[in-house]
Formats: structure tokens, sequence, C-alpha cells
């Protein structure tokens, strides 16, 4: 009798299997619509940056910037009038802090203690202008990790527990998780995405808007980028979300209006390009990148490619990091290739939409 109900069992789990696995394979199987265009402008940030992260409705951009020469870089705000808040970092420690996000406050989220000597890994929620921080730790968790915040103070974001033997056997990190913790309440709930376990992998939660809408990824075991799978929740729904017959999508930011913007590669893209998903639509972005230096022998250059893509505000704008040739030079093969390029940081703002179409179709 114990043998027949192993199998029954070990039945309704491969049947359950096979129902994720469907759910999955529709995201790939839908009837896709016709992909259509969008142009954006961009403004560069004059100013030092390591590494761009995000921007608000007001137009404060969230950057890195190295404070001290082979040391991880500290965040800090360059706000719209080009005035700069003082570089934050957690008390306590010293060129130790990663910044994630910003909301239309000025509230950063991010993670800090990094370090072997630091107490733990916790997440944080600060605004460098009042001088205000409150650290998070999901209870029990080993480590925490903060993400993406919205105007009400709400973080999402990933947490770690001591991780459960046995250790053998490519079995499921069942010690990682995302959570979602609610300012006003200060509690901490943990949400995971069904397929996740069933590929072997966990969910990252890395982004949430004033809806309460959250924006993420789960993966497999491998834990290999082409192996994430991006999805939008809302009110207990995961819905994917995949560029029409891309190769790997990636989600960078996410809006109160709903919007995502991201990267995907596909046959016909095999750097960054970027795509904008609104109202059940994608929407290729055309990017105006600068052109290379030109090459001594006359072959055309191309132009500049994209290294890195941030948040997005309300207005539509996102950040992001290019990276163009500027000098061109031959290997010790006698190959001639790049030998030295220069970053541009930027804002990118949408085209104003005609009136009667939102955006244009190409």
């Amino acid at each position: 009798m114990k043998s027949i109900f192993r199998i029954v069992l070990v039945c309704k789990l491969f049947v359950s299997g096979l129902d994720l696995v469907a759910v999955h394979g529709l995201a790939y199987g839908a009837e896709h619509k016709p992909i259509r265009s969008t142009s954006y402008t961009l403004t560069l940030i004059d100013a030092e940056v390591w590494g761009i992260i995000d921007i608000n409705e007001k137009g404060n951009v969230w950057v890195e910037r190295q404070l001290v020469q082979f040391a991880s870089p500290a965040p800090l705000i360059i706000k719209d009038n080009s005035r700069e808040t003082p570089a934050f970092e957690c008390p306590g420690t010293t060129n130790d802090t990663d910044g994630e996000g910003i909301n239309n406050h000025g509230d950063i989220v991010g993670h800090c203690g990094h370090d072997a000597r630091a107490p733990g890994l916790f997440a944080f929620v600060a605004n460098p202008e009042r001088v205000r921080i409150t650290l998070l730790a999901y209870p029990g968790a080993q480590t925490t990790w903060g993400y993406g915040i919205n105007d009400f103070g709400q973080v999402v974001g990933f947490y770690a527990n001591q991780p459960e033997p046995p250790f053998c056997c490519n079995l499921p990190p069942r010690h990682l998780h995302s959570f979602f913790w609610d300012k006003a309440t200060n509690q901490y709930r943990s949400i995971d995405n069904p397929l996740a376990e069933l590929l072997g992998g966990w969910t990252w939660l890395r982004g949430i808007n004033n809806k309460g809408q959250m924006v993420g990824h789960y993966n497999t075991l491998n834990n290999v980028t082409w192996e994430e799978y991006q999805f939008i929740y809302d009110n207990g729904t995961f819905t994917p979300i995949e560029f029409t017959g891309a190769d790997q999508t990636h989600i960078t930011g996410f809006n109160n209006n709903s919007q995502i913007v991201g990267w995907y590669t596909d046959n016909n893209c095999t750097g960054m390009c970027v795509f904008l998903f609104d109202d059940g639509d994608y929407f290729k972005i055309s990017l105006p990148l600068p052109p290379n230096a030109p090459r001594p022998d006359d072959v055309p250059a191309g132009t500049a490619f994209l290294g890195r893509l941030g948040g997005m505000n309300d207005r539509g704008q996102f950040v992001g990091t290019y990276y163009r040739t500027s000098e061109w030079a031959i290997d010790i093969f006698g190959n001639l290739g790049p030998s030295r390029y220069e970053a541009g940081n930027f804002i990118a703002t949408p085209e104003k939409p005609d009136k009667k179409n939102k955006h244009e179709v190409k």
C-alpha cells in the first residue's frame, strides 16, 4: 500500500511539474503582436560617474563614484540642477555600500556590509539630504539585499538563510528567497515564483511601484544570465516578460505607470538591444548613439555600444552608459582593433509622442 501511495505521489508531482512547464511555455508560444519602435534623445551627464543606477521623476540621478583609488565606489545623488549630495555610506562601513534604487522623495535603497569584517550584510533605506537611515534584515536571514523602493517606502529585495544540508546532488538552493517589506507595518513577506523551485533556481525581486506591482526574475540551478526569466508580479499573479523572439530578456527599470525598460538579445542583435514594455505591448527603443572614431583603414567604424542600463522614472526617462571607441591600434597579431574607449553616461528621454498614437509605428 505504501509503494502504491509513493507511485501516485510521484505521478502527481510529475504532472504538476508539466503543468508549470506549460505555463512557462505560454510566454514563448503566445500570439505575437507586431513589434513597434519608439525613439529617444540622449542628454549626457557632465560629472564624474563610476556607474549610473537610477533616476526619479524630479530628474535626480542616483550614481556611484569611486572616492578612493582601487576601492569600491560609493553612491550619491546628482540633482537636476547639477548639485550633488554627499556620497552615502552605511554607518560603520568604508567603501562598502551599494546603491540600487531611488524614489520620488529622494529616498534610496541598497545594501551594505559586504566586507568580511562587517557584522552582517544588510539592506538599507536612507535619505542622504535628511541624514536618515533604516537598516533592514529579513527575520532569521543570514544576509539581506535591498533593490527597489516606491514612494510609500515599501522595499523589495532578496535574502539568504543559512544553507541547509545535504550539500550535494545539484539540489535546489532552498535558502534563497525574495522579500517585500512594508514601512507602515515594519512587516516582511517572502515572495517566490513557483517556477523557480521547479527549475532548481530562486526568485529575485528588483523593483516595486506605487501600485504594489513588482518586477524581477527567477533563474535555474545553473545561475547564468541566459537562463533568467523576467516577470511582473501583481496581486499574487506572475506574468512573464519576454521580448518577442529574444534569446534572453532583462528588466532594468520600472515606473509607477507600469512601464518596463530593459534589454534583450536575438539573432539580429548580439549586444544590448533596448525595449519598452507599455500597456501590454513591446517596443524597440532607438537610441542615437554617437559614432566611433574613424578607423585608419577607412573601414566603417560603426557606433558606440551600450554597456549598462539603469532605472526609469514616471516621465519615461531612463539612464544608461555607452562606450565609444576613441582610438584604434594594431595588436601583436597585426589586427586593427579598438585600443581606447570613452564612456558616456546619459539620460534617455522619449520624443514627444503623436497625440493620436502614443508610439510611432515602424
